[in-house]
């Protein structure tokens, strides 16, 4: 039972202590996750329970949901915005551009598959993206940028999301001022 009350104690320190209103509002969750040990502590030995016969379990899995909301970027929206969001990280995965802390955070919370989908591809696309900043000619890019897609045809895990991936970076890094600095083929 210390362990719980320890958590709750520097728990409650941090929400208490941040002045940011959105961490503010979702004290709020997270002193509803231990009203009841709260009840259960005050009340002591009226309701018969010992503190050792909690349901550590239960504060667990309540724990995980109030983090969970609490990292969640599409907590405190409404319905529009939250859907606006969304709709946004859906395009922006069809487009294969780089997503952001938030969208992944997003993904992980309400969409694990999706989210190891695309953790992966916003890995190889980061891999793409730092091995085309090395090539010496814009030859040497196209050849690694169509070996690339050619091995993410073979994926089937996410196929679509890849090569999207792959596009994107590629034409990014045609329009940047490395590309168009580097000599059409490599020097023998």
């Amino acid at each position: 039972m210390k362990e719980v009350e320890k958590v709750y104690n520097v728990t409650s320190m941090y929400f208490y202590k941040n002045n940011s209103s959105g961490v503010k509002n979702k004290s709020k969750v997270f002193s509803s996750l231990f009203a009841k040990y709260a009840k259960e502590r005050d009340n002591g030995q009226e309701s018969g329970k010992k503190s050792s016969e909690y349901d550590v379990s239960e504060i667990g899995l309540a724990l995980r949901d109030a983090v969970d909301s609490i990292f969640d970027p599409t907590d405190g929206m409404t319905e529009e915005e939250k859907k606006e969001f969304i709709d946004k990280l859906e395009r922006k995965i069809k487009n294969g551009d780089k997503l952001t802390a938030d969208e992944m955070q997003y993904l992980r919370i309400n969409n694990p598959v999706e989210y190891a989908k695309m953790a992966r591809v916003q890995q190889q696309r980061e891999s793409l993206e730092t091995q085309l900043k090395n090539c010496s000619s814009k030859q040497e890019a196209h050849e690694l940028y169509t070996n690339a897609v050619a091995r993410a045809m073979g994926d089937s895990f996410a196929r679509g999301e890849t090569i999207a991936a792959y596009n994107n970076v590629y034409e990014e890094f045609k329009e940047s001022d490395k590309y168009m600095s580097l000599p059409q083929n490599k020097k023998h």
